[in-house]
């Protein structure tokens, strides 16, 4: 799976397209939905991992016109059966540019930045379960 995150006019896509390597084709999925906080959309520095056979969506920036702009706290998850995403729990520390790795049933966000582009790095690991 892949996304297209996102664009230089147009900010976030919130895409996701799924590789059929047999077909040698791609397939347009289901995308994130918009922040209800920002109402934006999330499309570039956020981290992705498999868990419990869905994914997990979290972390990201956006940019407001003329500058500024946010990090992102909500997680997303995903069901590849359905197609469909449903809202996780927000991140305790909401950054971008981070890394996630899955370990048995756990996700673990590690590090990224507090602020939109850079600075405030923070080496903070956070972990999420699903039930």
């Amino acid at each position: 799976m892949g996304g297209r995150g996102r664009t230089v006019a147009g900010g976030g896509t919130g895409r996701l397209d799924r590789y059929d390597p047999q077909a040698d084709s791609w397939t347009t999925l289901a995308p994130i939905p918009l922040s209800a906080v920002s109402g934006r959309q999330v499309g570039g520095g956020l981290a992705l991992v498999a868990l419990g056979g869905k994914l997990v969506a979290c972390g990201g920036e956006w940019f407001a016109p003329g500058g500024g702009g946010g990090v992102f706290a909500e997680a997303w998850i995903y069901d590849p059966a359905a197609d469909t995403w449903s809202r996780g729990p927000d991140m305790i520390t909401p950054r971008h540019g981070l890394a996630a790795v899955t370990i048995g049933d756990t996700a673990y966000a590690i590090a990224g930045s507090a602020l939109v582009s850079s600075g405030d790095t923070t080496a903070v690991v956070e972990a999420l379960r699903l039930d």
